[in-house]
């Protein structure tokens, strides 16, 4: 019973969004939120934890995150040089503006996805939806291509997007080391 209850207590939160056809995140239910459960912990420690995080993971805090009355952070953050896409002749390097929204409760926390804007490096496209297509990233029935380039797109996106929630919510190992 003590050993459950320990490991209880050091559980983990794990993001797996997904991203769709037109460049928009949902979680592997089809959600526009995920809700991450620490039942040990009450809506001003979760969110003291997610506020700490913010801090120790981007350079100049203030200047990306918001919060309303202890009970929603906000993020509006940027991803310089987030995903390489090898497509024609050279390479479109992308970078995105993007926002986060953090809401907490005693022993919750809601996730809503990543919301991306202002994308940078794609030339002419003003949008993902726009370079998916033109790029075939995904078929025309919505299916993600088999090719392995394209499908590398989507599974950076995922995964640079799952790892900063994953670091937001549950910290970054880093921060940790003894100094």
């Amino acid at each position: 019973m003590l050993v459950l209850v320990s490991c209880m207590s050091n559980a983990q939160y794990v993001s797996h969004l997904k991203m769709n056809f037109d460049g928009n995140f949902t979680t592997q239910d089809g959600k526009d939120y995920d809700v991450a459960v620490f039942e040990d912990k009450n809506a001003i420690e979760l969110f003291d934890k997610v506020k700490k995080n913010v801090a120790l993971i981007y350079r100049s805090p203030k200047d990306v995150e918001s919060n309303f009355n202890d009970k929603i952070i906000s993020i509006y953050g940027y991803a310089p040089n987030c995903v390489i896409f090898n497509w024609g002749i050279s390479p479109f390097i992308l970078s995105f503006h993007y926002s986060l929204k953090f809401q907490f409760k005693d022993g919750k926390i809601r996730i809503e996805v990543p919301i991306l804007s202002e994308m940078e490096g794609a030339y002419y496209y003003t949008s993902l939806h726009q370079l998916f297509v033109a790029a075939s990233i995904f078929k025309k029935n919505g299916t993600l291509s088999e090719k392995p380039k394209k499908r590398q797109v989507v599974i950076d996106f995922e995964d640079y997007f799952n790892n900063l929630i994953n670091r937001i919510i549950n910290g970054d190992a880093k921060a940790n080391e003894d100094w």
